[in-house]
């Protein structure tokens, strides 16, 4: 077996490993990731149908982070082009500070943050949908990404945890249709966010389960990189 990253390229040419191994895919893999079309086609149909929160939930390791960043993720930009918009993402994972957290990763989506931002968010969670709009101008659809949702349960203390929730809530149930939530949660922590109410009827109604491949969409993953 050789790897294709070994290879000495010829003079003047590159040599690309389309294949990632272990590693996550992140957006600019799109066009190397294969396999999930069924399930980037659900998550679509999820927002379409109108659902404003989708709940992508799966087993530990079944690579639900490269089906957000690699295949739901471009997706979304590329629907939301094709309605003359740009889709603003804000993509995170909520670690042990949630709010810090979104914080950076609005200043990813567009630049240095105001300051004052992250005490407002704290503040005043049910103002979150606004605050989000405001940062790309109020004029775009937003989608704001939580990856490793189950963080919350397991880093975040109670008190950040609680607001936080309030915050994904508030966003995904504010009267702009533009706010939209996409979260990432391991099956064994799928009780977790069902004790809060508002949570656990968004989850029920935007849920999208992540199964094994199936042996066309194994195929598609071994053949369609390397064509």
């Amino acid at each position: 077996t050789i790897s294709l990253a070994a290879v000495e390229p010829s003079s003047g040419s590159s040599i690309r490993n389309p294949y990632q191994g272990l590693a996550s895919f992140t957006e600019r893999d799109a066009d190397d990731f294969f396999g999930r079309d069924r399930l980037i086609a659900r998550i679509i149909e999820r927002f379409a149908a109108g659902s404003r929160l989708v709940a992508v939930i799966g087993s530990s390791g079944c690579g639900m982070s490269s089906l957000l960043t690699a295949g739901a993720i471009p997706a979304l930009r590329s629907r939301s082009r094709r309605n003359g918009d740009v889709l603003q993402v804000f993509l995170m994972e909520p670690g042990q500070h949630p709010f810090e957290a979104l914080e950076l990763a609005i200043a990813d989506e567009t630049g240095p943050t105001e300051e004052g931002l992250l005490a407002a968010l704290v503040a005043n969670p049910r103002e979150a949908a606004e605050v989000l709009s405001s940062c790309g101008g109020g004029s775009q659809p937003t989608l704001l990404v939580v990856d490793q949702f189950e963080d919350l349960f397991t880093a975040a203390d109670s008190h950040d945890r609680d607001r936080f929730i309030e915050t994904i809530v508030q966003v995904a149930t504010c009267p702009d249709p533009r706010m939209m939530v996409l979260l990432a949660l391991r099956a064994d922590f799928y009780d977790r966010p069902l004790h809060n109410r508002e949570l656990a009827d968004l989850i029920v109604r935007g849920m999208v389960t992540v199964t094994p491949l199936d042996p066309d969409e194994l195929r598609s993953t071994i053949v369609e990189p390397a064509a």
